[in-house]
């Protein structure tokens, strides 16, 4: 039989996808999947298909036991109609609709049957190099990169899928000989420039590239060594090695320089900017703060009648060229590690309370509100991103008198010299894991804070850290964070000497109201106690 149109390559075989009228209900509209029997080159009857599955079955169990479902459904087929065609089919009111949802529903269970049904067929074709880089990387789907962590492999498929599949994906196996593979991965290359891909972006097209090659060589196909030695020409971009200079940078603000940031009195706007300062302490970044909005923010009530006040970063503010755009969960762009429940202090939820109140005075209705993002200080509809924020605090950082550790550098005669660098948004984030730590927040506490990368551990536990239970969590912990916001002059300190005379451990507990940092100097008298 010849090809029909509506026949494409699926999993090593063919698959046949078409739509008709519903014969059984007027207006209706089946989209139909087939699979094409390659012996016939018909479509597989319900008997053919089910003695296929089950020859196959033997040989892939794994791949078996992932339709079992749909294996046990077409036997009851067969019994009673054995020579009719097998097909999945689903029905809409119009074709786009059938075409739709036959793809999202019918298409994953179609193509992981045909896996099981053409895998012999597949194994030839990696063999003698007859597939497509992008159907192997399809047919592989979870397994590809299944060695890194689960972070890794993230970015690694993101790095594909932007990267290199642009360029090779569509050359066949046998036809990637040393010098169309040089070729082409100077392409990559120019495609990374093009795309100002950063540092990271290159080393994951790099593993990415070597990784693909490396499990193509493992599935059979002998000839790929010239690909895996080539990933190294995917090239790198010269940049300073900052390692040396974040050591001598602030590692966060002393009690003074946080209480002269809060004090600053005659900034513009003041309740606005202290209403983003307080986002920032609570674990927003700048491109966080401009995407969500008021209506975004969750009241919790807790027993005793406290208020626990969260906010789900579901989207990013990006500038691309010279406007901003916002994208989310499902832009492969969207880094996972910032979808989280940030949690506000008491006193950031007061400054809140504050700011909203202080928004009605201006004459703004609580619809209005709602619709503003956190970075505008009007529902104007004009984007204050992450820039303009990042000038903002830098600014105020220079009121209050805040600057960053003079660096020393090297020039290349050998003399050295102190460089003066503003304090900006960065010592500010330093300083808030700071503040969290100090407060009680553990290491996963401040992944979930603040949208730092995640262990494999944590990623196993990801839908914990969305949860409003561990958000309570956190607030029991943060709400021992004091407020900076009307403190003036000097921070209270307090030296206290404790002498042990009973030459034994003894337990010294210090109560407060608020988190305590407490720095122990132990001396020794003569008689060692």
């Amino acid at each position: 039989m010849s090809k029909s149109k509506n026949d494409t390559d699926c999993m090593g075989g063919t698959k046949r996808f078409y739509v008709r009228p519903a014969r059984d209900q007027k207006g209706q509209q089946d989209a139909i999947y087939q699979l094409i029997d390659p012996k016939t080159g018909a479509p597989y009857t319900n008997a053919t298909i089910v003695a296929a599955l089950k020859e196959r079955a033997a040989e892939q169990p794994a791949l078996a036991e992932m339709i079992a479902a749909d294996i046990a459904a077409i036997e009851r087929k067969a019994k009673e109609n054995p020579d009719a065609k097998y097909e999945m089919r689903c029905r809409g009111k119009t074709a786009q609709e059938a075409t739709r949802r036959a793809k999202k529903e019918l298409l994953p269970r179609i193509e992981r049957m045909a896996a099981l049904l053409f895998a012999h067929y597949w194994k030839a074709n990696i063999e003698y190099g007859n597939v497509t880089i992008e159907q192997y990387v399809h047919y592989a789907g979870d397994a590809l990169f299944s060695g890194e962590t689960a972070d890794a492999r993230n970015h690694m498929m993101s790095a594909l899928r932007t990267f290199v599949l642009p360029v090779i994906g569509e050359m066949r196996l046998r036809d990637m000989d040393s010098t169309t593979q040089t070729q082409l991965v100077c392409k990559v290359n120019r495609l990374l420039s093009r795309k100002k891909a950063s540092a990271s972006s290159r080393g994951y097209a790099k593993r990415a590239y070597k990784g693909l090659f490396a499990a193509i060589e493992s599935s059979g196909y002998g000839d790929c060594a010239t690909g895996i030695q080539l990933a190294d020409m995917i090239a790198k971009i010269k940049g300073k090695n900052s390692a040396l200079v974040n050591s001598v940078r602030s590692a966060h603000l002393d009690d003074d320089q946080r209480a002269a940031l809060f004090a600053v009195e005659n900034a513009e706007r003041r309740e606005y900017l202290m209403f983003v300062l307080a986002m920032i302490y609570c674990g927003m970044e700048t491109c966080e703060i401009s995407a969500q909005r008021f209506g975004d923010i969750v009241q919790l009530n807790l027993d005793g009648g406290e208020s626990c006040y969260i906010i789900t970063i579901t989207s990013v503010m990006r500038r691309l060229h010279k406007r901003y755009s916002q994208i989310g969960p499902t832009n492969n762009d969207f880094p996972l590690r910032r979808l989280r429940k940030v949690v506000l202090y008491p006193w950031a939820a007061t400054i809140l309370l504050e700011y909203i109140d202080y928004l009605r005075h201006q004459g703004y209705s609580d619809h209005q509100i709602a619709q503003m993002r956190l970075s505008d200080p009007a529902p104007d509809n004009v984007i204050v991103g992450p820039a303009e924020l990042d000038d903002m605090i830098g600014n105020l950082l220079a009121q209050a008198g805040i600057s960053e550790s003079p660096i020393p550098r090297t020039r290349k005669n050998g003399t050295v010299y102190l460089q003066a660098e503003a304090a900006g948004v960065k010592l500010l984030y330093r300083d808030a894991q700071y503040l969290a730590q100090i407060c009680g927040a553990d290491l996963p506490m401040l992944h979930a804070m603040f949208g730092l990368v995640r262990s494999e551990t944590d990623e196993e536990a990801y839908l914990d850290i969305l949860s409003d239970e561990y958000a309570v969590a956190r607030y029991l912990r943060l709400r021992r964070c004091p407020s900076f916001e009307n403190i003036v002059g000097k921070v209270n300190r307090h030296i206290f000497a404790v002498k042990n005379d009973t030459g034994g451990p003894q337990t010294v507990k210090i109560i407060s109201d608020y988190a305590v940092k407490a720095e122990w100097r132990e001396i020794r008298d003569d008689k060692n106690n």
